[in-house]
């Protein structure tokens, strides 16, 4: 064997070792990763890795009592368009999907309104909750199959999804064998119980040694760590998507490679530089 050769196999077997390390990695007995920074004054930013599970988890927490903070949700006109995309127009520092949606049209499923606005025909659905967002930063949760003929006055901003995964600070969801409740890319919002934070948590999945995703009955476990007293999840697959402009745009993997168009999406403005870009939306 010449130089050259032993070379090449020196070089190869570092690979293998390399590869062998990497394989390792996922043993049980490995801690989660937790990494928090605050973007912007009033939010927690959580990206966590579960190396056993494989899993990744951002996560936002809110302080709904911060005076920067402001909200907005798509209008009717607006629908159909990238979370990324939404946030570019809006104004807004963060952006995540939301509701549930028809595919072909791009119509919201369950209660929708976006800055007072309401989405024609979407008063409720008898399978959908959905989380209003007013005056003062109020947050709520409805109970499912609640209906929305007419919104309360303090209510701006509405989306809608399905299950309720907690209620008064209890897990409302079983686990199932079907596919909806098995282990897929989540997206879910929730509000705690003295209404003063706001949590959202997207979980990245089908992306295999990388992250499965969480069933449903996981994902309200998540949220109820994270402190939200009620919890709703919304769309999520291919659609799970969360955009935080301070740590560089899009922080999640789509499932499907990239960014999925969504119908609706709900956004979180912070700074007031915000406003001027939401002018040039109107």
């Amino acid at each position: 064997m010449n130089t050259r050769q032993r070379a090449v196999l020196f070089v190869l077997s570092l690979g293998l070792l390399w590869i062998l390390a990497a394989a390792g990695s996922g043993v049980a007995g490995l801690e989660p990763r937790d990494d928090w920074s605050e973007p912007y004054p009033g939010v927690q930013f959580l990206q966590r890795v579960i190396p056993e599970e494989p899993n990744h988890i951002h996560a936002l927490v809110i302080d709904l009592a911060h005076p920067d903070i402001a909200f907005e949700v798509t209008r009717p006109d607006d629908r159909g368009m990238r979370t990324s995309e939404f946030a570019e127009r809006y104004g807004v520092q963060i952006a995540l999907n939301a509701g549930f949606f028809n595919q072909l049209n791009h119509n919201a499923i369950g209660a929708t309104m976006g800055g007072g606005e309401p989405w024609p025909g979407s008063t409720g659905h008898s399978s959908y909750a959905y989380i209003a967002l007013g005056a003062g930063n109020r947050v709520e949760i409805s109970e499912l199959g609640e209906r929305l003929e007419e919104p309360e006055d303090w209510m701006e901003h509405v989306v809608s999804g399905t299950p309720v995964l907690l209620r008064d600070g209890a897990i409302s969801v079983e686990e199932s064998d079907s596919d909806f409740a098995r282990p897929h890319p989540r997206t879910a919002i929730g509000v705690s119980g003295d209404g003063t934070a706001l949590i959202i948590a997207v979980v990245d999945g089908r992306w295999p040694g990388g992250s499965r995703g969480m069933t449903l009955v996981e994902m309200a476990e998540l949220m109820s760590e994270l402190g939200a007293h009620d919890a709703l999840n919304l769309d999520g697959g291919g659609s799970t998507s969360l955009y935080v402009e301070a740590a560089g745009g899009l922080v999640n993997r789509p499932s499907g490679g990239v960014e999925r168009v969504v119908s609706n999406h709900l956004g979180v403005r912070v700074a007031a530089a915000g406003e001027e870009a939401l002018d040039d939306a109107a």
